[in-house]
Formats: C-alpha cells, sequence, structure tokens
C-alpha cells in the first residue's frame, strides 16, 4: 500500500512536463506532520484488513524523497525490515547517537 504523496495529480491521465516539478514541489512543501499522517492511516487501514499479520509489514522501497520517507517512517514505528534504494539527505540522521533514529536499527534496513 502506498500514501499518495503528491495529492492526486501523479496519476497517468495527468502526465504532462510540468508533472514532475509539480511532484516535487508538492512533496518538498508538505509539513513532515502530514506526510506522517497520511502514512500512518495507509498502514492503520492495512492493519484493519484481514490476513495482514503487521509483524511483516516492511518499509519500502523508497526511492528520493520515498526513500527519507521509508527511513522516518521507520524511526516512529517498528518495521519489519526498511529498503531503501537511495534517499534524500535527513539532517537529524547525521548524529549515529541521537534519539531521532528510534527504531532503525532494531531491524534490518536494505
Amino acid at each position: 500500500i502506498a500514501p499518495d504523496m503528491f495529492r492526486g495529480i501523479a496519476t497517468p491521465e495527468a502526465a504532462s512536463s510540468w508533472n514532475i516539478l509539480w511532484n516535487i514541489l508538492t512533496v518538498s512543501i508538505t509539513p513532515q506532520e502530514r506526510i506522517d499522517s497520511d502514512i500512518d492511516a495507509a498502514l492503520d487501514y492495512l492493519a484493519s484488513m484481514d490476513g495482514v499479520d503487521q509483524k511483516r509489514v516492511f518499509s519500502g522501497p523508497g526511492f528520493c524523497a520515498g526513500g527519507s520517507q521509508a527511513l522516518k517512517l521507520s524511526s516512529r514505528r517498528m518495521m519489519a525490515a526498511t529498503i531503501v534504494l537511495y534517499g534524500s539527505y535527513i539532517d537529524e540522521y547525521q548524529n549515529p547517537s541521537s534519539d531521532n533514529w528510534g527504531f532503525l536499527g532494531k531491524t534490518p534496513v536494505l
């Protein structure tokens, strides 16, 4: 399941030359609290489905901003694993002893 961080604009019907710029702008100006809320809502929906084992839910794979969000999610909630293909710069993870790491490192990060 993937929350729509692009607010409904990143669809095949909306594909055009301005779409990439719109998506970058939309993700970059969306407050982290809103992104966290969207991701939490998607996870809550997934958890409500029959047959979903929450102990097997993983974060990712994330590309670019999605890679950063996969890391941020795994720092906030326990995931079975985290898959990041590349992530954008996350300032609060520069200090390895920071509390910002949360659950990261408690499960595999690929």
